[in-house]
């Protein structure tokens, strides 16, 4: 026993040390008590605390091996509280392991304590993720967040909390970014190897058309090879505008009008910022023309614009039988306005413009007709003073009473009281004439606009 206890060393170390111990103290009569010396004593008392040890390992390895069954039937077992039974394995219970059943337990609660750390491990990568994503979610951080969630296993999918479950949502929308990302990328790329290998206005189309579909998402996740075929098509674009500039200036100069204004400033208009600064030297007077193209373009618009108005003007007078002076005034000058550059014959408005204009024309021509032929005859009334030839009056009478409301809109104030005097001169009336006081209208006073009373037809 003495033996037994000097292999043992404090604080206890050894299982099997104590197991021996334990024996031979166990194994002692009452004689070989009796004669047991001091150094004795302190064997005893050693084997007290083995055997207290012993109780507590084995309460350990009891536990152990119901954790280690739960397992083995596929049933979870809370990690915090397996953790905590690991760590309480001191040098002690870890020496009383030497069977194979201890040591198949400890490597099955290893194995397990392991796999569910590093599934906590996955987690928590993915909540880290998505957090940086979330601040900056243009950005490769939708990779590092696709990557984790894909890093997940079905076990931990299938064991996800529900917090755990909103992060395998967001990973999944990170997931699904990532993926049509590269897609449109992939596209990019293919693209501006067919423009390489195939030069021409169809793979041009479907370059620009790859690269048009590139968000900002898709640029900064771009690798080196991704951005070069990136710059390529840039380039070629570029080359194609610049191109289509310089061949709508030469026709714009050859021949100015609407279509090959518009074409020219379509052609400017097309250009980055960035192109604009990249203008190869040959290239910048038609940068000049384009503007002088968009000037000319805005000025035709605005003659367009006042032909409309005009005609606007012209319906409402027409249909109010009042303002046709000045609304037949504006329809004329504004179509005079118009020019070989605002293309009237391609616009079928400008043209019903033209057409209304022509009639408008011919109506004021009749007025100036009725106009010169009534103050005709006024002031060759007038010239008899109060003694007016029947034919001369009567033939004055008639010409006013033919006067319509646009005669009378353009009538000066000299021909307005020329009018009012002559049509006061009083004389002898032919059969069926109204007297004067019926048949004239102060001209000069009138607060409406005058319409003249019918008179009688003449015999």
């Amino acid at each position: 026993m003495a033996e037994a206890a000097l292999r043992i060393s404090k604080p206890l170390d050894s299982a099997p040390s104590c197991r021996e111990l334990l024996a031979a103290s166990t194994a002692l009569t009452d004689v070989d008590r009796d004669r047991m010396l001091p150094v004795h004593d302190g064997a005893i008392s050693t084997s007290s605390d083995c055997a207290s040890a012993l109780k507590d390992s084995e309460q350990i390895w009891m536990q152990l091996a119901s954790a280690a069954s739960t397992i083995a039937n596929g049933q979870a077992v809370p990690v915090d509280q397996l953790f905590a039974l690991r760590e309480s394995f001191g040098v002690f219970t870890m020496s009383d392991a030497s069977s194979s059943d201890r040591k198949t337990m400890l490597a099955s609660v290893d194995a397990y304590l392991g796999e569910n750390l590093t599934r906590q491990g996955r987690w928590e990568a993915l909540a880290e993720a998505i957090t940086a994503w979330r601040s900056n979610v243009v950005s490769r951080l939708v990779d590092d967040v696709a990557n984790a969630y894909t890093a997940l296993t079905p076990e931990d999918r299938s064991l996800a909390s529900q917090e755990q479950k909103v992060l395998m949502t967001a990973g999944q929308s990170a997931l699904a970014e990532q993926q049509t990302s590269d897609r449109r990328l992939t596209d990019v790329v293919a693209a501006s190897r067919r423009l390489s290998a195939e030069p021409g206005a169809a793979a041009l189309t479907s370059a620009n058309k790859a690269l048009g579909a590139l968000l900002p998402l898709d640029h900064a996740r771009a690798d080196a090879a991704e951005l070069e075929a990136i710059s390529a098509i840039e380039a070629a674009m570029a080359t194609a505008k610049f191109q289509r500039l310089s061949l709508a200036a030469g026709v714009f100069r050859h021949a100015r009008n609407r279509t090959t204004a518009g074409e020219l400033s379509d052609a400017s208009s097309e250009l980055s910022e960035e192109e604009h600064r990249k203008v190869p030297t040959e290239i910048a007077a038609a940068i000049s023309l384009a503007v002088e193209a968009q000037l000319e373009l805005v000025q035709s618009l605005a003659r367009e614009r006042r032909v409309a108005d005009a005609i606007r003007s012209v319906d409402a007078a027409e249909s109010s039988s009042s303002g046709l002076a000045s609304a037949y005034g504006e329809v004329v000058a504004a179509v005079e306005e118009l020019t070989s550059f605002d293309e009237v014959e391609s616009s079928a408005a400008l043209r019903a413009a033209v057409t209304r204009s022509d009639r408008v024309r011919r109506l004021l021509s009749q007025s100036d007709e009725r106009i010169r032929g009534v103050m005709r005859l006024a002031e060759q009334a007038a010239s008899y003073g109060q003694s007016v030839p029947i034919a001369i009056g009567q033939a004055f009478q008639a010409a006013r009473s033919s006067l319509t409301n646009l005669d009378l809109e353009r009538l000066s104030e000299d021909q307005r009281q020329l009018l009012d005097s002559v049509c006061g001169i009083s004389g002898p009336l032919a059969p069926g004439v109204l007297a004067p006081a019926d048949r004239c209208v102060n001209l000069t006073q009138r607060s409406q606009p005058w319409v003249l009373k019918p008179s009688a037809p003449l015999p």
